[in-house]
């Protein structure tokens, strides 16, 4: 979501209690971390970020993170009675981009309406949390940069 790329916390907030799931990007991750593709190697390998959007991808991790430990995260079913945020949610198995507290709520929510939207905007990636990719990255990039400074 590029609402945690540009650090609107209050706006990330409001979008995941209405479902958002802020470790989506919208558009390519290499232009959302600010890869800098005139820094890569001759194997394509080797991107470097550019200063502003180090500091714009971590602060994404930390608000990803943030809603995870506040349990920002709430059911997707609108008719969905229990009271407040639920920390233990499943999505749905064929889009990824929807949680259920359970099954009932995923087989009421189907019926009046997601089954019509559900897969539209699939999520391509299979792996359940894919800013540990960019976190990865991130930790992979400074590695290189203090061997490369200590050399």
């Amino acid at each position: 979501m590029a609402a945690c790329g540009n650090n609107h916390v209050d706006t990330v907030q409001r979008l995941i209690e209405f479902g958002a799931r802020p470790d989506l990007t919208d558009g390519s991750i290499a232009q959302k971390l600010g890869i800098d593709d005139k820094k890569r190697g001759s194997a394509g390998e080797g991107y470097e970020l550019v200063p502003e959007a180090r500091k714009s991808a971590k602060a994404s991790i930390k608000l990803v993170q943030l809603a995870k430990m506040s349990k920002l995260l709430r059911c997707c079913n609108p008719k969905c009675g229990k009271p407040g945020y639920r920390s233990a949610l499943k999505l749905c198995g064929r889009c990824k981009l929807t949680r259920y507290c359970s099954r009932d709520c995923q087989i009421q929510h189907w019926s009046v309406g997601h089954k019509k939207c559900c897969g539209q905007d699939k999520y391509v990636d299979e792996e359940q949390d894919p800013m540990r990719k960019v976190k990865a990255y991130l930790l992979e990039n400074d590695k290189q940069n203090k061997l490369t400074k200590g050399s």
